[in-house]
């Protein structure tokens, strides 16, 4: 089974924030940085296969990473 969870991230700053900023420079920014953030979490809703296949093709990632054969479910 598979499932697809959203995230929120609430940022505070004195600037505009980046485009496309990595997490990793977000998370530093939150943490350590001069910016302040609310994180919060989504429903888990459970996907099928095809689902996650579309999810991943906008993602940019190999579904192969979440199975390993055509017959995983």
């Amino acid at each position: 089974m598979f499932y697809h969870t959203k995230f929120t991230i609430s940022v505070l700053s004195d600037e505009p924030m980046a485009d496309g900023i990595a997490l990793s420079d977000l998370e530093y920014f939150l943490t350590d940085g001069d910016g302040s953030g609310k994180v919060t979490q989504g429903e888990s809703v459970p996907i099928t296969r095809k689902e996650l296949q579309d999810l991943c093709n906008q993602h940019g990632t190999d579904i192969s990473f979440f199975v390993g054969d055509e017959d995983d479910e």
